[in-house]
């Protein structure tokens, strides 16, 4: 589920007002969307690998609902894993249309062509001090 925090912003002549504020979640998965490439799309269960929380496919997907930036931030390149659409915020009519200005074709619900078009994120290597204090190298996703 995701989650927004709301804080107090006090403004001149002591009115209160809220402002929503982003999970941490929500920011990573909006931040980590940024890499995927034009013309290519990525799968929900494969966005939450990649921010290390592996079956995390439904909280992905219910952050990229929250998307106030269509489309600088590519929500609609996020798909389901047998290459359906899965939800849009703006409808799946208007994400096959943003993914077809990006040359990625949909037939009967589903990315044509979706094993090439697959986007993996790269694996990244994070350097980190072991116990007696020597650093070590550990993959993640």
């Amino acid at each position: 589920m995701a989650v927004f925090f709301y804080c107090q912003i006090f403004s001149e002549g002591g009115i209160i007002k809220f402002q929503k504020i982003m999970s941490i979640f929500i920011r990573q998965v909006l931040s980590k969307i940024k890499e995927i490439p034009r013309g290519r799309v990525t799968t929900y269960a494969l966005l939450a690998q990649a921010l290390g929380r592996p079956g995390a496919a439904r909280a992905v997907g219910n952050a990229l609902n929250k998307n106030s930036e269509i489309p600088h931030i590519p929500c609609h390149r996020v798909v389901k894993s047998d290459g359906s659409l899965g939800g849009y915020a703006l409808g799946i009519n208007q994400k096959v249309k943003y993914l077809a200005s990006e040359g990625v074709k949909v037939e009967n619900g589903k990315i044509k062509d979706f094993a090439n078009k697959l986007f993996h994120f790269k694996e990244k290597e994070h350097n980190q001090a072991g116990e007696n204090g020597i650093k070590t190298s550990q993959k993640i996703h």
